[in-house]
């Protein structure tokens, strides 16, 4: 597969081609195991009863680092 070259797009433009490219290939009648609509249903379930946790893109990198520090000691 050859690779593309970006860079001669605007971000416009790769927004487009990736909601395009995304259209594409998305099903709606995605099989999926048993299992991971489980997991998915739960998940849901908390999100709507107030019960899920959500952390920011900066809160989960501080605790990345975190860990890969303690990592190297």
């Amino acid at each position: 597969m050859n690779s593309i070259d970006f860079s001669k797009y605007t971000d416009a433009e790769k927004i487009r081609l990736a909601e395009q490219l995304w259209d594409s290939v998305f099903k709606e009648d995605i099989e999926i195991s048993a299992k991971i609509e489980s997991i998915m249903m739960e998940r849901l379930q908390r999100i709507e009863e107030g019960r899920a946790v959500f952390y920011s893109r900066e809160q989960v990198q501080e605790r990345i680092q975190q860990l890969r520090k303690e990592l190297d000691e």
